[in-house]
């Protein structure tokens, strides 16, 4: 079996991460946003509640630390 790259990895992970937020809100139109290099502008969208809509940035990490946190957040 051949290596699996990490673009597709990431992919899978946010596609994983769409179905799961649809399937807890009810709520179809959560979708993955197309990337728009350093314009990158979340990787998934139509995440509604108490009158708010945002954005959900995914991260495929083995261990998280107080610094990669903060790098997220900054990119976030």
């Amino acid at each position: 079996m051949g290596r699996t790259r990490p673009k597709d990895l990431g992919t899978a992970y946010e596609t994983a991460n769409v179905a799961y937020a649809r399937e807890r809100t009810g709520d179809g139109r959560i979708e993955r946003r197309a990337q728009h290099g350093a314009h990158d502008m979340g990787d998934v969208c139509g995440i509604r509640a108490h009158g708010f809509e945002g954005v959900m940035e995914c991260k495929r990490v083995e261990r998280v630390s107080d610094a990669l946190l903060d790098r997220f957040k900054e990119q976030a």
